[in-house]
């Protein structure tokens, strides 16, 4: 580039000194980014945490009142909406109702109910999953084999609906859909860095996806497991205010551990890639919070004195749930070893007419029998599985 080329890019860029303009539009831009980020910064009621968050009331009510119509139509296609005048949805909507009363008659929680207009319903639905959600809007849906799970008990269902009915009070699908936004459009900047400096794809793409994992690991996941051990502390605060025996809670949690456990599916190992936190540490953390709960208990329940020890019906359903679990083990244990039994009789055969073909096939079914039997017999040795 000669002289004369030189001169006509400086004045094209804004002069003999460009990094002046640069430095007055990143000022500039900065500023205007810490208007917008004061502006949208809100505090969470109860917790009174200070909160990023650009999605707005409406704006959430209107998308969960899409999500509601969807998902309903779904189980109803399904045939999968329990009865109004079902016992189980009597009972659901009974311990629902008292909690939100107790949450309407929270000065802290009035703004906040009166800015979101809730829309409380309730649905119970026949499927033996152990769970619950509440949509951003209010629209409560309970699952009959969370209720199965809980047991006869209606403060571990108690504490189960605050914590989900939290997470609409408090706007966490608001809070998380803001947090992706700033996740996604800091991915973007990054990946497209990584493309610019990598001249090989396949290691810009390499790089790409070990990024995205970091990044989920260091702020998404660990933000959401802040969200979730947050419900549950609000969840047991409003439990509390509707008379239910919080002990219920951390109960609920170390149940949900040995279910875990006996079904293979504990996850505790990989808690730095998980949304929600590890059930032992929310036993730990709920445990540490029951003598608060108890006090307000004091003083806002005049009937504590008739709220019961819940821990005996809860571990009697719990008991009764294991045993069906090493029921279910030992008849699976008891049908792999017959059919082990066959294959190893039929491979013998095989074996004498000298039919290689055959053999190998019977090797194959050994190998995937006894991997199952394996993996079975693991499992029969969870804590709270009965061992005969």
């Amino acid at each position: 580039m000669d002289e004369h080329q030189k001169a006509k890019f400086v004045r094209r860029i804004g002069g003999r000194r460009p990094y002046q303009r640069v430095g007055k539009i990143a000022a500039g831009s900065t500023a205007v980014a810490g208007v917008y980020y004061v502006a949208h910064l809100e505090q969470t009621p109860i917790t009174k945490r200070y909160r990023f968050c650009t999605v707005s009331a409406d704006e959430s009510k209107k998308k969960a009142a899409a999500a509601y119509k969807r998902i309903l139509e779904e189980f109803q296609d399904e045939d999968k909406v329990v009865s109004e005048h079902s016992a189980t949805h009597k009972r659901v909507m009974a311990i629902a109702t008292r909690l939100i009363k107790a949450a309407e008659h929270e000065p802290a929680l009035e703004r906040t109910l009166s800015n979101l207009q809730l829309d409380w319903v309730v649905h119970v639905i026949q499927s033996s999953k152990v769970n619950a959600f509440v949509l951003p809007g209010g629209q409560i849906f309970v699952y009959t084999g969370l209720i199965d799970f809980i047991g006869k008990e209606d403060d571990g269902l108690a504490m189960v609906l605050g914590h989900e009915m939290t997470h609409a009070l408090l706007r966490h699908g608001a809070e998380q859909a803001t947090l992706k936004t700033i996740f996604y459009s800091v991915e973007t900047l990054i990946l497209g860095a990584i493309w610019f400096m990598i001249p090989s794809d396949i290691i810009a793409y390499l790089l790409h996806k070990t990024e995205t994992y970091l990044f989920q690991a260091v702020t998404e996941l660990p933000y959401s497991r802040k969200l979730e051990t947050e419900a549950d502390a609000v969840g047991l605060q409003i439990a509390s205010w509707a008379c239910y025996n919080p002990e219920a809670a951390p109960l609920v949690w170390e149940m949900m551990d040995n279910y875990a456990k006996a079904m293979g599916t504990d996850s505790s190992n990989l808690r730095y890639f998980s949304t929600h936190p590890t059930h032992e540490t929310r036993v730990e953390d709920l445990t540490k919070q029951l003598d608060h709960a108890w006090e307000e208990i004091s003083w806002r329940c005049p009937t504590t004195k008739f709220i019961k020890d819940v821990r005996p019906a809860m571990e009697a359903a719990q008991k009764q749930r294991m045993e069906g679990i090493a029921s279910q083990y030992r008849a699976q244990v008891a049908e792999l070893e017959d059919n082990i039994h066959k294959v190893e009789i039929n491979k013998k055969r095989a074996k004498q007419q000298q039919n290689e073909e055959k053999v190998q096939s019977y090797e194959q079914k050994l190998r995937k029998y006894r991997q199952r039997l394996k993996t079975i017999k693991e499992k029969q040795q969870a804590p709270g599985l009965p061992t005969q």
